[in-house]
């Protein structure tokens, strides 16, 4: 199966412009039924906004994807149980979201569903197998992963992605955008090695995702919610471990740079708290968003700043996976410069 640039294109144009058409819709449903995120001391709005953003996206995705399966009738093509379970995986893991956008379920039990979730994931054949921990060297330093060990990591990859973006989808576009620049990479290596089912799968979540974000970013017309953020953090861990385990041929350390802010905040919040003798699941303001925006930066610069830090990451990982350290050489004194306009913007203005 080849796909052509022009198809990739139509792809990603449809469920952008379906995106723009559904979610002004979910808004009004929203607003109707009052399924609303209330504001309190955590968060950065100031008036209660529809938090169904998740409906908008999974039905984008699911009725895109659709149609390009009915239409190539190619996706069975691929591995039937990893593409099914991908699809299963990620239309659970959405109605787990929404239903505790809709009645606040606690915390633990949402993590058991998860971890549940995986274990019928791995089965289902999207699991890690080995660990291929080369940087730039064509040395083969592969560590291979019994059984066991495959379910636990594949589990902790699933579940951690999962809620780490959850974490961090504090600032308006905050969460997006990340996943936005954690798919690029994604679709600039599946096109690379020949996985076009990661490909057109990528490419449609991306095309909806930035659909979503005209009425997401800052002022939020509508937040993702846990449906949102679950089914894309559930859907990005599977398409990263899909791509990962297609051929096992470049390092385990670029997924990690494809989505290193969330995970980092995730596991520095998650330590702070232990190390405090707290839940783990403790609202708190210890997250990197809170923590720049205590600093003095504004809600857009805290955004920015993070989607730089976000795409330099990506860089590196694009750079591990050519292995020429080139790219990364010629691209740092760029993202330096873009910095220092964001930080000192005002001596532009004047």
């Amino acid at each position: 199966m080849y796909l052509s640039i022009i198809e990739l294109l139509i792809v990603f144009s449809s469920s952008y412009l379906i995106t723009n058409f559904i979610t002004p819709k979910v808004i009004n449903v929203g607003n109707n039924l009052g399924f609303f995120d209330i504001p309190n001391d955590r968060k950065r709005h100031s008036k209660p906004i529809v938090r169904l953003g998740g409906v908008a996206i999974a039905i984008s995705f699911f009725f895109v994807l659709l149609l390009y399966e009915i239409y190539k009738n190619q996706i069975n093509a691929f591995s039937y149980n990893e593409y099914y379970s991908l699809i299963l995986g990620t239309l659970i893991i959405f109605i787990l979201g929404l239903i505790d956008d809709i009645f606040s379920l606690s915390p633990w039990p949402r993590l058991a569903v998860q971890f549940i979730l995986s274990i019928l994931m791995w089965l289902g054949g999207i699991r890690i197998e080995n660990l291929n921990l080369n940087l730039f060297s064509e040395n083969n330093f592969s560590l291979e992963l019994s059984n066991t060990l495959s379910l636990v990591i594949t589990a902790l990859w699933l579940a951690g992605f999962t809620n780490s973006l959850n974490w961090i989808d504090g600032v308006d576009g905050l969460a997006g955008g990340i996943s936005a620049i954690c798919l690029i990479g994604n679709i600039f290596i599946s096109y690379s090695s020949g996985n076009f089912l990661i490909l057109i799968i990528s490419t449609i979540l991306l095309g909806t995702l930035l659909g979503f974000l005209r009425f997401n970013r800052k002022p939020a017309k509508i937040l993702m919610g846990d449906g949102g953020s679950y089914f894309l953090g559930y859907a990005l861990a599977s398409i990263s471990i899909m791509n990962y385990s297609f051929k096992n041929t470049y390092s385990f350390f670029i997924p990690i740079l494809f989505f290193l802010i969330p995970l980092i905040d995730m596991i520095f919040v998650i330590f702070k708290r232990l190390s405090n003798a707290q839940s783990p699941f403790k609202a708190d303001r210890a997250h990197i968003h809170h923590r720049l925006i205590e600093s003095g930066f504004s809600d857009t610069e805290t955004t920015n700043f993070l989607f730089l830090i976000s795409s330099f990451a990506l860089t590196l990982g694009i750079s591990i996976f050519l292995n020429s350290i080139n790219i990364l050489i010629i691209s740092f004194p760029i993202f330096s410069f873009l910095y220092f306009i964001q930080r000192n913007k005002n001596l532009f203005n004047n």
